[in-house]
């Protein structure tokens, strides 16, 4: 790995790791979001515990670290396609950031910030078939995962190179691996698993009452 890319994957890093939304909960309401609600540092958990409108500012604000971990990779020279690495890393970031002892978010934000500096098509009709299911299942972490899974189909049909592909391959994997720690807790409340697909704040909460919150 050469310098110029060391460099733009520790700057993605550092990048992702900035927790937006954290900082908000703490600034508006006091509270930490690991402690509260799905328990991870992401744009959904600050919309249902510190409001609509702050959750959605920081939300878009970790839109825009993957973005901005791309255009700092680019900026130093890091060579194509590996400078997209710096995008993965922002992930690896914001999921697990440094300054919050590495318990973080799912990624879901700032995954849509690198895939769309790869693949802006795909990633608006992969937003928007994910929108439309996170209205109909109130489910986050579904809607997120078929978006992607969309995205990552639509990039063979409309002619992208293969590089577009296995990035967005790699977000689903950290998404993924973001994804266990709640998975885990889900297995080990009764009836967890059914009724998260059914109405995942009443999981939650149920979770936080067993949890002494």
């Amino acid at each position: 790995m050469n310098l110029s890319l060391s460099v733009a994957v520790f700057a993605g890093y550092l990048i992702g790791s900035i927790p937006f939304t954290q900082m908000v909960a703490r600034w508006r309401k006091g509270i930490d979001l690991r402690e509260v609600g799905s328990r991870n540092v992401g744009g959904m958990n600050a919309m249902r515990n510190v409001g609509w409108g702050w959750g959605l500012l920081a939300g878009t604000a970790d839109f825009f670290k993957g973005i901005a971990a791309l255009a700092v990779a680019r900026a130093l020279g890091a060579p194509d396609p590996l400078y997209l690495l710096a995008g993965l890393a922002a992930l690896a970031g914001h999921n697990y950031p440094i300054w919050l002892g590495f318990r973080g978010g799912k990624g879901i934000a700032v995954g849509l910030g690198v895939a769309l500096w790869a693949a802006p098509l795909e990633t608006v009709i992969g937003f928007l078939a994910g929108l439309g299911l996170l209205v109909w299942t109130k489910n986050v972490t579904i809607a997120g995962g078929v978006a992607f899974l969309l995205m990552m189909g639509l990039t063979f049909p409309l002619g992208h190179a293969p590089k577009a592909t296995w990035l967005i391959v790699g977000i689903l994997a950290l998404m993924v691996v973001g994804i266990l720690p709640e998975a885990m807790r889900l297995l080990r409340t009764p009836g967890g698993i059914r009724e998260y697909f059914r109405d995942p704040i009443k999981v939650y909460r149920k979770t936080e009452r067993n949890s002494g919150n």
